[in-house]
This record gives C-alpha cells, structure tokens and sequence, in this order.
C-alpha cells in the first residue's frame, strides 16, 4: 500500500470521518509492504501484508475464495480507463475487481493517475505494482469527495453504488462495468447524473461533489 493513501483510507469501524495512522515494518520506495494501520478513535488495528491492507470487519482465508476468476477481457481495461475520463491530476483511482490483470491495465492506460485495487478478498496474483491493494467488505474506507474516480467492476456493484457516489471528488466519475439492469434507476434514486448508459455499461457522476 503506498503510503500517500493514508491521506484518503478511512476506519471502516468508524467511518469517513475517521482517519488511520499507518505504522510500517517494511517500508520501500514509499510502499508500505507490511505493518499495520491503526485507528485513533476505536483502537481497531488493520494489518498490512504483501502490500495488501485488510480493512475487512470480518475476515476470511485465501481458502474460501472462488476457485476461479472470468476469463480475461483485454479490452476492458482500456475501456474503464476511458470511461473514467481523467484528463489531469486527481485523487487515487480505485477499481473494485479481484482480477489483478484488470487493475494493471487501468493503470497502464492511466499512467500519471494513482490507481489501487478493492476487493473482498484477496488478489491471487499479489498486489502488482501499481498503489497496491485495499481489501473491504460492503463499505469503501475512503474520505468523502476524496477520489478521481471508482470504477465497479465486481459482480454485484449495486450494493456500492451509493459508497462510491459519497467517495467522488469534483469531476470525477464512477463506471459500472458490468452493468445490471436497472442500475440506472438505483443512480438517479441516489441523486446521481447519469453520463452513460449502454447495454453493459453505465457512467455518472455525483453533481453534490461541486
């Protein structure tokens, strides 16, 4: 994880108001690759291994993970990157998605923008190079208006979407990545524009950001 996210990482315990305090065994490069973030309100203590830092409230092995990622679409990271529409300096990038494949990719396309991996469980490929690799369960540990952008790429985006929205900074956008039906109602339930809205694809915005 580098060490830049504590700016934005939040106690999922506690809530978006409620910074951590990183404190590294093993620090390179601006890279914590293990130690632990700690929170000053509740006292909960985080750990961080291989670059992976586990903000989950209810945490589960490797074991219990699905056998197997969907097969890969290598056109999927240029199309997130894209619809993410970041065009100058922003807040760190996040692409929820255990495929660490796609996280690269975005990153790859993206490579002035801090781009960091989500997911519920862990990556099987490592955390890869890019800010590393943030695991959460149905909440997203980040500052409010704090990100340049979210990209929903998991299976069930839906109950994030009202997370993601709270977490985008101005002009910053969320892309749901496959889109389910009626994604587009939930967005403007929620008080979102809808920018985008294709067969398996939506894009917006949260105009309360400024």
């Amino acid at each position: 994880m580098h060490i830049l996210l504590t700016d934005v990482v939040t106690c999922p315990r506690c809530g978006p108001e409620f910074g951590l305090i990183v404190l590294a065994d093993r620090l390179e490069d601006r890279t914590v690759i293990a130690g632990q973030l700690g929170c000053a309100n509740c006292r909960e203590e985080y750990p961080i291994r291989e670059r992976v830092a586990d903000l989950r409230t209810r945490r589960t092995e490797r074991s219990e993970l699905p056998p197997s990622l969907p097969s890969y679409d290598a056109e999927r990271g240029y199309r997130l990157a894209a619809l993410l529409g970041v065009t100058g300096p922003s807040g760190p990038i996040v692409v929820d998605s255990a495929d660490l494949r796609l996280v690269e990719e975005v990153q790859r396309h993206l490579p002035d923008a801090n781009v960091l991996g989500v997911s519920r469980g862990l990556p099987r490929e490592g955390a890869g190079d890019s800010m590393g690799w943030l695991l959460c369960d149905e909440t997203l540990p980040f500052r409010s208006r704090s990100l340049g952008g979210i990209a929903l790429a998991s299976g069930d985006p839906i109950s994030l979407l009202e997370e993601a929205l709270r977490t985008l900074g101005r002009g910053a956008r969320v892309v749901i990545d496959p889109a389910p039906s009626g994604v587009a109602d939930e967005l403007l339930e929620l008080g979102a524009e809808v920018l985008l809205q294709e067969a398996m694809v939506a894009v917006a915005s949260d105009p309360r950001a400024g």
